[in-house]
């Protein structure tokens, strides 16, 4: 449903699905710039469906958007912002009361 280049070319996929290239990865995967699954990255996206948008940080974090509810077992409402490792970050915690359908980045 939304994709993302990132700077060193690896490209940020999110959407319904429950696995890429047969490995588990829900809702959110990371890309080589070969298009193969990054093993490297697994946010462990949690909630009912999916990742309907994203927008990177010029920290490298990523702020995805959806009907997710939990990173790795943690609540969230669906927002989150992720470490550039994939982990949740735990200083970001606005709390939306519906899905929201996208998010926008700003240029630096």
């Amino acid at each position: 449903s939304c994709s993302l280049v990132l700077p060193d070319g690896k490209v940020m996929i999110g959407g319904f699905f429950t696995s890429v290239g047969g490995v588990a990865r829900n809702k959110l995967a990371r890309l080589n710039a070969n298009g193969t699954l990054d093993t490297t990255y697994n946010a462990q996206l949690g909630g009912s469906f999916g990742v309907t948008g994203m927008a990177l940080q010029s920290d490298g974090k990523l702020i995805v958007v959806g009907n997710i509810t939990s990173v790795a077992g943690i609540g969230v409402t669906y927002i989150a912002r992720l470490n550039p490792d994939g982990t949740r970050d735990a200083t970001f915690a606005p709390k939306l009361n519906a899905p929201a359908r996208g998010v926008a980045g700003r240029g630096d």
